[in-house]
């Protein structure tokens, strides 16, 4: 229960520090302990009787396992998806909204894209000649997008043609600052925003293969 707050400001500038939650670590350890010695203890209990491993016997072990897979399934998908709706409501309430890379950010950065990667800030890299997000957005109206986009090198790719709902909306010609990642602003109008998920389509001009991207690509 403590834990529930920090699901809502887990994505707001700084909410997301380790600290927030550094109470509920003990309980964690704790209860991974007893987890740890209940399964040893079962198990040889089972070694020790084989009438344990009959099918009557097991029943009532298999119903608490499937119980257990389901619940962790529940909160597996709970934990991952909130991220789409906490974007949306946002949205909805007429603010800006930063849909940013990170452990929680698969929902929205589907094909074509390279796992988190952390450098000064958390990227991902297109892998495909197309890269696909997509975006909650509550209502048919037109908004504003930004995109922070880099080439992988000074030069290459020159540019990227952005695809909104299978629709051209952009041919942004990349420019290249070491200092900060580049920004973009696109207008998607009303016409071609469905009211809830949308797909962004990014597609390079060229790809160049990770080893000759330079060091900065080696851990691809």
């Amino acid at each position: 229960g403590s834990l529930l707050p920090y699901v809502m400001t887990w994505n707001v500038g700084g909410g997301g520090a380790w600290r927030f939650t550094m109470h509920a670590y003990p309980f964690f350890f704790v209860a991974a302990g007893v987890a740890v010695v209940g399964t040893g203890r079962a198990l040889r209990a089972v070694t020790r009787d084989y009438r344990l491993l009959q099918p009557a016997a097991m029943k009532p072990y298999l119903w608490r396992l499937a119980i257990v897979a389901a619940v962790a399934g529940l909160g597996t998908a709970w934990y991952l998806g909130l991220p789409w709706y906490i974007t949306r409501e946002a949205i909805a309430h007429g603010e800006s909204t930063s849909i940013e890379t990170g452990v929680r950010d698969r929902i929205f950065y589907r094909s074509g894209w390279s796992a988190p990667h952390v450098e000064n800030i958390t990227v991902r890299v297109s892998r495909s000649e197309r890269a696909v997000v997509r975006l909650p957005l509550p209502a048919r109206r037109a908004y504003d997008l930004v995109l922070r986009i880099d080439p992988v090198t000074p030069t290459s790719p020159e540019g990227v043609d952005v695809l909104f709902n299978r629709h051209l909306v952009g041919r942004l010609r990349l420019s290249w600052n070491p200092e900060r990642v580049g920004s973009y602003r696109l207008r998607l109008r009303e016409d071609i925003v469905t009211a809830g998920s949308n797909e962004l389509i990014v597609v390079p001009s060229s790809v160049v293969p990770a080893g000759s991207a330079g060091p900065g690509f080696s851990w691809l």
